[in-house]
């Protein structure tokens, strides 16, 4: 079951990172008060000072940066609607450090609703929960995430 782990979280890390360099458009948003991501973690408020959105062509990748943090959403559409977390389609990482056994977690369930776009289709809000799990088997609950003012690429 480890092995099956390591190589699924291996295998979402390489398509995210493969996804990075092939994107095709990429905006970044200043995290403001207003603008951003912000979520609990275990309980715990974070909140980004940095959000990146990317059209890879497949996905859309927003990449949101606290310091050494950074809670990493790929999804295949930006229309208002509900997208089940998964392993291959619509994914979410966060990560916290650079030792790949505790550092990285993948989301293995959850949901992203994108809440509305604005009329000239230039920015969306949403809103996310989601459970990772690290190499190690520890979890990270992630609740009451907001997405607001995101810019689309």
């Amino acid at each position: 079951m480890k092995s099956k782990f390591t190589f699924l979280t291996f295998f979402l890390l390489g398509s995210l990172l493969f996804t990075e360099s092939c994107k095709k458009d990429t905006t970044e948003t200043p995290a403001t008060n207003t603008k951003g991501i912000s979520v609990s973690i275990d309980g715990t408020n974070w909140k980004t000072t940095t959000v990146t959105t990317t059209n890879s062509g497949t996905h859309f990748i927003i990449s949101g940066i606290k310091a050494n943090e950074s809670v990493i959403i790929s999804l295949v559409d930006l229309a208002v609607g509900t997208y089940p977390i998964d392993v291959s389609t619509n994914t979410a990482i966060f990560t916290n450090g650079n030792d790949f056994m505790t550092d990285i977690y993948s989301a293995i369930s959850g949901e992203v609703e994108i809440t509305s776009v604005n009329s000239t289709g230039t920015e969306f809000d949403g809103k996310f929960n989601f459970i990772t799990i690290n190499a190690s088997k520890e979890t990270k609950t992630f609740t009451s995430g907001t997405l607001t003012q995101i810019t689309i690429p």
